[in-house]
């Protein structure tokens, strides 16, 4: 496994960028924040960019962007609709290890406001739920990690990822 960067991957809501910030100062990393590169290079915000190129434009904007992170010491913190673009997935997949922050439907739909008003990406006719159904197998299935943050704080949750991160065998 290769420190050389940390990939949050997860929910929106999920803590992704909060905890990214306090890892990469605990770590001595930068902090990069894919939904801010998106909107600084487009010149507006993501829900905008999906209003006016659609949800197949916001996504291939979204893998163009992942794709194109040349970085090391680095902790990303990626939007939740990262794992749709498959080639950005392997992409940061082999820039560092990819750390699924897991939570429950339950406690995201408490954290969530206005999930349109976020920039979450949903279908005609999708809603929490399924948008949940559909990406946990996909956060699961390209992470190097998996970190369950149910009922944990930001403080808790960064120390776990932390403790995580200590244990793999050939970090640099």
């Amino acid at each position: 496994m290769d420190m050389k960067n940390i990939i949050l991957i997860g929910m929106p809501g999920a803590g992704k960028s909060t905890i990214g910030v306090i890892l990469a100062k605990v770590l001595g990393f930068h902090f990069i924040d894919t939904d801010i590169v998106i909107q600084e290079q487009e010149k507006c915000l993501l829900k905008d960019i999906i209003e006016s190129k659609g949800l197949e434009g916001f996504l291939k904007i979204e893998n163009q962007v992942n794709c194109d992170i040349i970085t090391e010491g680095s902790v990303i913190a990626t939007g939740g609709s990262v794992i749709y673009g498959s080639q950005a997935m392997d992409h940061l997949r082999e820039i560092g290890t990819v750390i699924y922050i897991k939570l429950s439907y339950e406690t995201l739909k408490k954290r969530l406001g206005n999930i349109r008003q976020r920039g979450v990406v949903l279908k005609k006719g999708q809603n929490l739920k399924s948008l949940y159904e559909e990406r946990c197998p996909l956060y699961e299935k390209y992470a190097h990690i998996i970190v369950d943050s149910e009922g944990l704080g930001t403080e808790e949750l960064m120390e776990k990822i932390v403790c995580v991160l200590d244990e793999l065998p050939d970090k640099k």
